[in-house]
């Protein structure tokens, strides 16, 4: 029979002096449970998140059993000590990195006091090297991609497995200067590759994960359609190597473009005329002989043919530039004088005639205001001028 307790006794003591074993409660807080992840239910820009370290993207929070905070009165788990917080948030994430099911795109570093965030696998300060050593990749369309893979009949050599299974798998050896980040069926994908989609903001691991599915897409091309593919890989290098000339040219005379080429043109070419502003009036036609017989009518002077002239401006006073005229005519409006009539000339929508109604002078701006519009226009004729040459030299047959 249990012994009545005595005042000022506690239920402990009580239980002691009746001969009961008293077991102590463990009143440490457990660990907080981490949401289980399966990796099949997980999008692609989730896991990428967790890699991150990212973990509230997925729902993976710190939590306490709900009996747990009824009973203790938790209301959240600021309400933990420091170091039991810090555990629970390093469970959580090492947890998540689990669940990735063998996924490492970039290496995580956990140890028994820290656990340090994931990082891109190249510094942020080196971000603009990388975005600046492959603005050549932008501009070619992604094209040297193709070219270090073997596309183009470029660095990409079969190799001898490949060889004697018959397979058309090749293998691009490694190049110096080039971060490898991934390798897909012996063809390596590098930073200077993903660079312009890491510059606009797209994480590593997804530019990664898009450039091995275009390597899996090109070799099933090759497999599957290789007549088409033959005839994609030739117009592909075509267009490839037409933008790297441009481009690579282009730089090459913008920096051989001094700036007493710049004045000297500016000196020689720009006038004040060019800047002189124009009220414009037009006819326009679709039948040869109406054109014919306003030019007549013009000729001599019908002021009722006249009067059906419309004017090419209706906004403020009418005027407008050079650079306005229509149809490109603004060097024929140029040399024209107030009060002529010019045309008709066969545009793409008829026949047009134009009237120089009034012009007002200009005055041309200074040079430090066109310097970069005058370097690329003396970059543009150079480049023409060695097109030009080329074509003169070229063998070319038309078969249309």
């Amino acid at each position: 029979m249990a012994r009545a307790r005595s005042a000022g006794e506690t239920r402990a003591q009580a239980a002691r002096g009746a001969g009961v074993r008293t077991v102590r409660r463990n009143h440490r807080r457990p660990r907080a449970r981490c949401a289980r992840l399966d990796p099949r239910e997980i999008r692609h820009d989730e896991v990428v998140d967790q890699l991150h370290g990212r973990l509230p993207t997925l729902g993976v929070r710190p939590q306490q059993p709900a009996g747990l905070q009824q009973k203790r009165g938790l209301g959240s788990e600021d309400d933990l000590p420091a170091r039991v917080r810090w555990r629970q948030r390093r469970d959580c994430r090492v947890a998540g990195l689990r669940a990735n099911n063998g996924v490492r795109v970039m290496n995580e570093a956990v140890s028994n006091e820290t656990v340090a965030d994931l990082e891109p696998t190249a510094p942020p300060s080196r971000r603009p090297a990388l975005i600046a050593g492959a603005i050549a990749v932008v501009l070619v369309g992604g094209g040297w991609w193709g070219y270090s893979h073997g596309w183009f009949g470029g660095r990409a050599k079969p190799s001898a497995a490949s060889s004697s299974n018959g397979k058309s798998a090749a293998i691009s050896p490694p190049v110096a200067g080039l971060r490898v980040l991934a390798e897909v069926n012996g063809k390596n994908i590098t930073a200077e590759e993903i660079a312009p989609l890491v510059g606009q903001g797209i994480d590593r691991a997804v530019a990664v994960d898009r450039y091995v599915t275009r390597l899996l897409a090109a070799d099933a091309a090759n497999e599957m359609y290789p007549e088409e593919s033959k005839v994609a890989r030739a117009a592909a290098e075509r267009e490839v190597l037409s933008q790297l000339f441009l481009n690579r040219r282009t730089n090459e005379l913008r920096q051989a473009t001094t700036d007493a080429d710049i004045e000297k043109f500016y000196k020689e070419n720009v006038r004040d005329a060019d800047y002189a502003n124009y009220r414009l009036n037009y006819y326009l036609t679709g039948d040869e002989n109406d054109a014919a017989m306003m030019a007549r009518n013009i000729a001599a002077n019908d002021r009722e043919a006249i009067n059906k002239f419309q004017a090419v401006s209706k906004q403020g006073d009418g005027f407008v530039p050079l650079g306005q005229v229509p149809y490109g005519l603004g060097q024929l409006v140029a040399s024209a004088k107030t009060g002529d009539f010019i045309g008709p000339f066969r545009v793409r929508d008829g026949l047009l005639i134009l009237q120089i109604q009034d012009t007002r002078a200009g005055k041309k701006p200074p040079l430090t205001q066109v310097k970069d519009e005058i370097r690329n226009l003396i970059v543009s004729r150079q480049l023409n001028e060695e097109l030009l040459a080329r074509r003169e030299k070229a063998s070319i047959k038309l078969k249309l």
